[in-house]
Order: structure tokens, then C-alpha cells, then sequence
């Protein structure tokens, strides 16, 4: 078959992607073994699972998991950026079992990158080689940039993905602003809402070009083009109205989210000289991604008589008669960096974590770099020294990026020790944790809590087995619920080095920690829960080894009640309550102003030591049985 040129270019970039996703995405273990259950990813899907459910049941995207946080709203604050995986899960899980669900999702996800890039520069009109040169830009970031591999290997992977399709949607923007027509209008109104969707942050990107576009044609543009794009912010606001609303309603409970994705002026210079690294990271030899800033600035440089950077735009247009669209584009790049860079030096900003946004800042770039470098390929001959000066700055970038690449291993970590795998490929559940699982299943009972210092175990207990956990969703919960939460060397939101026994007696007794689950790898690292069983056996004793995690049962016994006894049974949205002593009982569960009991029963927060949100205080006067659920 003759070579066509760009055609066949494509889909041979399409083939190597396809490779990739084989590799990166197992058969066996996206279809035999789901869901997905890497790092992060474990979180994202008990999210996503759990907000499936509060759909089906109850036709709301959120509600109250008393498994995790000693109770919290699951699906209103600290869940926003799974807001898309989560609706995806839904909708298929009327087809296939949640956990394959979940998976498609992110397969599905994944396999678009090349495609929407590839129909952002068909909505700029960029030449075919362009196009096809874009795609290769954009999945040489996605495969080699220390940050953009890290995040989506790593789990935030909704943001990585909804970096790609926010270079669609701004397309899209100034598609239908150059052509205010029905079809381009449907264009913008479908993109738009899902690429929020996806990943509400990425709102933040899409300002600075917003705004310069609009600049742009503020004089010119009619009052028809005005009304479609109100009408689209419309369908933003409506597909997206299920997670604003409770984001909204319990917006008081964030707090600060700036433990890590910080960086500063001597990141900026590190990840230049490609000897940085943020949180204990790849080194960030990210030459690729200056290699695309730098062709996108040449040709936002281009003076405005010179021909359109951008083909295809039609005749006439507000933006064409002005500038290109390059500006745009590029607007949006420099903005995304200097969030990235400049961000945490003011605290709003900086509970972004700002360092992800070097991920749009290099994507938003592609399309003017692809042309860029077309433009450059076919220079006229006396700018042939000026090409073979940019072809050997291109070489040493590529050389570059291709040893970051090749150095890349994912971590994260307090000390820069490794706590994930070597291997990034984006397996189900291990071995290891289906163990556990088991032996939890076979020797604990639901009264009492476990307490779990490995958050990617933590997570999906509650899911497989049903019993409540202090340890989870993540490492760090930015909520206020967050308090009832342990990490690898921390818990109640104090390091255990600075407890004292009868300190961390309390704290496990306040939330009912029957049981404590350590990974032991970190012990290896880091003070954990193992050096306090060491410390104090009296605290905390050895009952058995599984599968690379030490379990230890506690001196006590189990009590659901901070004040009162009875007997609790919980559920999401529910906490039965038998045999209670009359009179007023405190339950350890987390207060939530939702709350309603049946029969009714006067409801309150009750303070808990450290804790600002509160125990669930009932005065049940004479009344023994009732059930507190959540009245929405």
C-alpha cells in the first residue's frame, strides 16, 4: 500500500497507543481482575462505587458513609475530582457489575487521548500533518512527562484526562466564536460540560483563554453568539448540578489541602535543567514539555501580517481579522505555568495544588507547537541555520525526556522512600490485599472498628467486607471529618511519635479501634503503629501475620457508645439503634445536619476531643430502639 503521508502517520500513532494501553492496561487484569485498584485508584473507585449506589437508591450522588471517617458526607467535598468517574460507573452499571464499570470508564477514558486531540485541531482548522504531529506531542507528554505519567499512573487521573479534553473544549470555544453556527454551537455544548465533568478544577485553565478570546471580538461579536454560550454555561451548570449542589450545601467542611503538589521559583529552575522533583517524585526531566512551550511561543510570536498559523478559519471571522488563535492557546499555557509555579505562595491557590497545572499548561500548548514545527520543518533557505540550531536543542530535549522515561519509577513518600510498586501498570486488586480481605472477613465481626495505616487496603475493606474503618479514603481527607483518619506515621491528626499511651488509648477508645492492620513495609521507614505495639504492648496486641500485613487486636473491648450503651448497626445512610439506655446516648459516629431519626428524636452534635465536627448526640428519653438515617 502507497505511504500517504499524514493519514497513515496517524494510525500508526493510534496503534502505538493502542500498545500502550495493552500494556499498561492488562486484559487479564482489567477484565478478570477489577477494578482497577493501584495506589490511588482504589480510592477513586470506592468513591465511585459508593456514589453509584446513592444513586440507585436513593437518586442522590451523595450520602452518608458511615464506614469510613467515622462517618461523613461521601460525594459532596472531598470527592469532587471524581465526579466524572463516578457518573460513568453509574450509567454503566446498569450493564456490567460496578467494579468492570468502573473499569470501562478509565479504559474508555484513556483510549481517547489521540482522538481529542486530533479533533481539536480539526476545530482549528490545523493541516493534516499538524494534526498528526499534535497527537504525537500530546501522547509523548502523556507517556513521558514525569507529571503527567505520575498522575495518571499514580490515580489522578481525572485530571490528567480532563487536562487533554479542556485543548477540545477551548477549541471548541473559539470554533464556534469564529463561526457562531448550530454545529459548532452543539460542538462547544457537548465538550464543555463533559471536560468539567471529569475534573472541576480544570475550570481554572480555562479562564485566561476564555477571557483573552473574548477580548478579542468583544467589539464585533452579535448578541447571538452571546446567548449561545450563556445557553452553554446552562448545560454546564445542569449536566454538573449533581455534585455542585452538595458541594455547595457542605462547602464549610474543606480544609487546607496544600501537604503536597507545592512548587516555587527553584522547582521552576530544577524542572528547567531537568534536575527537579516535587514530593519525592520522578526527576522532573520534563524536556519534552519545554520543547512544546518553545515551539508554541515562536509562533505566537509571529507578526500579525504574516499567514494565519492556524488553517482552515473561516473568512472574515472576528478572531481572523484580528490575530490567530495561537494567543489564545498559548494565553492559557503561561497562565496553567504560572499557577503552577506561582500558586503556592497564596494560600487559596495553593490548596489547589498548584504544581498539577503544569500538565495543561504543556497540552494546551500542542496544537500552535505541531504547526510551529511543520512551519519550521519547511523553512524557506535562509532561516536553514535557524532550523538546525532548533534541531539540535530538539535532539538534547528528546534525549532527555527519553531518560526521564526511562528513569521513571512513581513514588511518594514523607522521607523519598518508595511506597508504590516499580511496576505502573494498572492492576486490580493483589494478592495480598484479597488476603487480608479474607482474613478480616473470617476473624473480625462488625462490632468495632478497623484501624488500617495503608489507605489503598483501607479503602476497599468496606466495600468487600462491610466493616468500618479508621484509615481511608486517603492518606490525607481535606474535611473536617478528616480528624477520624490515620495515615502511614500519623492518626487523630497527630504524628504517633508525639502520643503518649494513655493519650493514644483515648483516641482509639473516642472512635472504637478494635483492631489495628499495619503494612509492613513502612515499618521499614517510617514510626508507625508497629514501633507503638513495641513501645507499649499493653496497647496493642500481636495476633497474626497475613500476607505482608501484622494485625493486632486492642486491650479493650468494643463500644459504639461515646455516652449510653446499646447496641448500633450501620449502613450508608442508616444506623439502627437496639436496646439503648434511656435518656440520652452518644454515638461514635459522626454528626451531619441531615441526620433524622425515626421515630423523631431530638438530634445534636455532641464535642469529641479534637474532633470540630462531633459525635451524634440522640435524646431518646424513654425510647429504646430507633433508627437515625439520613433525611437529605
Amino acid at each position: 500500500m502507497r505511504w500517504a503521508g499524514p493519514h497513515h502517520f496517524l494510525l500508526l500513532l493510534l496503534a502505538l497507543h493502542a500498545a500502550g494501553i495493552l500494556y499498561y492496561f492488562p486484559p487479564d487484569e482489567v477484565f478478570g481482575n477489577p477494578p482497577i485498584a493501584r495506589t490511588d485508584y482504589a480510592t477513586h473507585f470506592y468513591q465511585a462505587a459508593t456514589v453509584t449506589r446513592f444513586l440507585r437508591e436513593t437518586g442522590h450522588a451523595w450520602g452518608y458513609d458511615p464506614y469510613l471517617l467515622a462517618g461523613y458526607p461521601l460525594g459532596s467535598v472531598f470527592e469532587l475530582n471524581n465526579a466524572g468517574l463516578a457518573a460513568g460507573t453509574w450509567l454503566l452499571s446498569f450493564v456490567v457489575e460496578v467494579p468492570m464499570a468502573y473499569n470501562l470508564v478509565i479504559l474508555a477514558l484513556f483510549a481517547a487521548i489521540p482522538l481529542v486531540v486530533c479533533a481539536a485541531g480539526w476545530l482549528v482548522g490545523l493541516s493534516r500533518g499538524a494534526r498528526s504531529l499534535a497527537v504525537l506531542l500530546a501522547l509523548g507528554l502523556w507517556y513521558t512527562d514525569p507529571a503527567l505519567r505520575l498522575a495518571w499512573s499514580g490515580g489522578t487521573f481525572a485530571f490528567a484526562v480532563a487536562s487533554v479534553f479542556a485543548l477540545l473544549t477551548l477549541a471548541a470555544f473559539v470554533r464556534y466564536l469564529d463561526s457562531p453556527i448550530r454545529r459548532n454551537w452543539v460542538v462547544l455544548a457537548l465538550t464543555a460540560p463533559l471536560t468539567i465533568l471529569v475534573a472541576p478544577q480544570i475550570v481554572v485553565v480555562l479562564i485566561a483563554p476564555v477571557l483573552v478570546a473574548l477580548l478579542k471580538v468583544v467589539r464585533r461579536i452579535s448578541a447571538r453568539p452571546i446567548l449561545g454560550l450563556l445557553a452553554v454555561a446552562g448545560i454546564v451548570a445542569l449536566v454538573n448540578a449533581f455534585w455542585i449542589e452538595p458541594f455547595l450545601r457542605f462547602a464549610d467542611i474543606k480544609t487546607s489541602s496544600d501537604q503536597f503538589l507545592q512548587a516555587g521559583f527553584s522547582n521552576l529552575f530544577g524542572d528547567v535543567i531537568g534536575a527537579g522533583r516535587i514530593d519525592g517524585g520522578p526527576p522532573c526531566r520534563c524536556g519534552l514539555r519545554w520543547l512544546t512551550l518553545g515551539f508554541a511561543a515562536w509562533l505566537w510570536r509571529r507578526r500579525e501580517g504574516d499567514s494565519h498559523p492556524f488553517r482552515g478559519i473561516p473568512a472574515g471571522s472576528p478572531l481572523q481579522s484580528r490575530a490567530s488563535h495561537a494567543p489564545i492557546f498559548f494565553a492559557g499555557a503561561i497562565a496553567a505555568l504560572a499557577l503552577a509555579y506561582l500558586g503556592s505562595y497564596w494560600q487559596p491557590l495553593a490548596d489547589l495544588q498548584p504544581y498539577r497545572f503544569v500538565i495543561p499548561a504543556s497540552l494546551l500548548a500542542v496544537l500552535s507547537a505541531a504547526d510551529a514545527a511543520v512551519r519550521a520543518a519547511t523553512a524557506p533557505p535562509r532561516l536553514r541555520g535557524m532550523t538546525l540550531g532548533v534541531a539540535v536543542v530538539v535532539i538534547f530535549l528528546l534525549a532527555r525526556t527519553v531518560e526521564g522515561a526511562w528513569y521513571f519509577r512513581p513514588h511518594l513518600s514523607r522521607l523519598g522512600q518508595p511506597i508504590l510498586p516499580d511496576d505502573d501498570r494498572l492492576g486490580g486488586l493483589p494478592a495480598s490485599h484479597k488476603t487480608l480481605l479474607s482474613w478480616i472477613e473470617t476473624h473480625t465481626t462488625h462490632n468495632g472498628r478497623l484501624l488500617i495505616n495503608d489507605w489503598r487496603a483501607g479503602t476497599v475493606v468496606p466495600y468487600y467486607t462491610g466493616r468500618e474503618v479508621i484509615g481511608g479514603p486517603f492518606l490525607w481527607t481535606w474535611i473536617q471529618h478528616g480528624h477520624a483518619n490515620a495515615g502511614i506515621w500519623d492518626a487523630f491528626g497527630r504524628d504517633l511519635e508525639d502520643y503518649t499511651e494513655a493519650e493514644l488509648r483515648q483516641a482509639l477508645q473516642t472512635y472504637n479501634v478494635q483492631w489495628v492492620v499495619t503494612y509492613l513495609d513502612f515499618d521499614r521507614s517510617f514510626y508507625t503503629l508497629d514501633n507503638v505495639a513495641r513501645r507499649w504492648p499493653d496497647l496493642l496486641q500481636p495476633v497474626d501475620e497475613v500476607a505482608g500485613f501484622r494485625i493486632y487486636r486492642t486491650s479493650w473491648t468494643a463500644d459504639s457508645f461515646l455516652v449510653g450503651s446499646g447496641q448500633a448497626t450501620a449502613t450508608y445512610n442508616s444506623i439502627r439503634v437496639h436496646a439503648a439506655s434511656p435518656d440520652g446516648v452518644v454515638l461514635k459516629y459522626h454528626w451531619l445536619p441531615t441526620l433524622r431519626s425515626d421515630p423523631p428524636l431530638p438530634l445534636d452534635a455532641y464535642p469529641a476531643p479534637g474532633d470540630s465536627v462531633g459525635f451524634i448526640q440522640v435524646d431518646n428519653g424513654p425510647t429504646r430502639d430507633f433508627t437515625i438515617y439520613n433525611g437529605y
